[in-house]
């Protein structure tokens, strides 16, 4: 048996992040950095849609460090490194589980939770 990519079996959406309404219960997003090429949908969390980060988070309370900004590629589409002016540099969440660094990307220590962001890659909505 295949596995179906398209509707009626694959009903998939268009957005940076989603969260199944069968997952919302118990689930945290937070310090993402979310953007959106044109217009649509940023959030789908449960049967809500939400089309900026603003919005999202006067819904739910989720989201309370996220940040909605271009990640500035070199290159969207193409090449996915970051330019010097991105908001992701120096904004990650040192404390996340897989991180093995002490350093950033820069050299520099890691920033102040205060200062954590998480970059999504799903930011790269094209």
């Amino acid at each position: 048996m295949s596995p179906c990519f398209t509707p009626p079996c694959n009903s998939r959406t268009h957005s940076n992040i989603r969260v199944d309404s069968s997952s919302t219960s118990g689930a945290t997003v937070d310090a993402n950095l979310v953007n959106l090429t044109q217009s649509g949908v940023m959030y789908v969390w449960g049967s809500g849609s939400y089309s900026s980060l603003a919005l999202f988070q006067a819904a739910t309370g989720q989201e309370p460090h996220g940040l909605q900004d271009d990640p500035r590629w070199v290159a969207a589409g193409a090449n996915f490194h970051l330019t010097s002016s991105s908001p992701a540099i120096d904004s990650a969440d040192s404390g996340a589980s897989g991180e093995t660094s002490r350093r950033t990307a820069r050299g520099q220590p890691p920033p102040t939770p205060r200062a954590w962001r998480t970059l999504s890659m799903a930011a790269a909505s094209v």
